[in-house]
């Protein structure tokens, strides 16, 4: 079990195996905020999870709070798999 900061500023914590995500873990993407807590397959989501993604409504649907735009949260939660 350990915890990753990627150049980018996104954060991986949970089992790994020959440097790759595998077994249960968190992930965290910097650049879209999603975030992904389940299990990992060889570094892809594979099994069981939950997957959160912010979907930003444009400026003829969301309103505006300062500068930034009104978001929706999508969350899917199932079995994943990268066939």
């Amino acid at each position: 079990m350990g915890k990753c900061t990627y150049d980018d500023g996104s954060v991986y914590d949970g089992d790994w195996i020959n440097d790759m995500r595998h077994g249960k873990g968190k992930f965290r993407c910097n650049r879209t905020g999603s975030e992904y807590t389940g299990q990992w397959l060889y570094d892809m989501r594979h099994g069981l999870g939950k997957l959160t993604q912010y979907r930003h409504l444009d400026d003829h649907h969301g309103r505006k709070f300062g500068k930034h735009k009104e978001s929706e949260i999508e969350n899917i939660y199932g079995t994943f798999s990268n066939d």
